[in-house]
């Protein structure tokens, strides 16, 4: 089974980086040490390469028709 994606999805992955990288920022801004803090910037990294992907497969439903908005 095949999974249609969307760039409402793309959009999702782009909000959880977004609260990754503030949670991050407000525990350095709290004096937490970065050791505290569940994610790190391989986290930020590893979506950010995911959603590059996404958009590449969005991009090739979007060609084949099969891309809803």
């Amino acid at each position: 089974m095949k999974i249609n994606l969307t760039e409402n999805d793309s959009d999702r992955l782009a909000d959880i980086l977004w609260w990754i990288k503030g949670f991050r920022a407000a525990a350095v801004a709290n004096d937490d040490t970065e050791e505290n803090c569940p994610f790190g910037p391989e986290h930020e990294e590893t979506i950010r390469r995911v959603r590059l992907a996404l958009e590449e497969i969005i991009a090739e439903q979007k060609e084949e028709g099969k891309c809803r908005e």
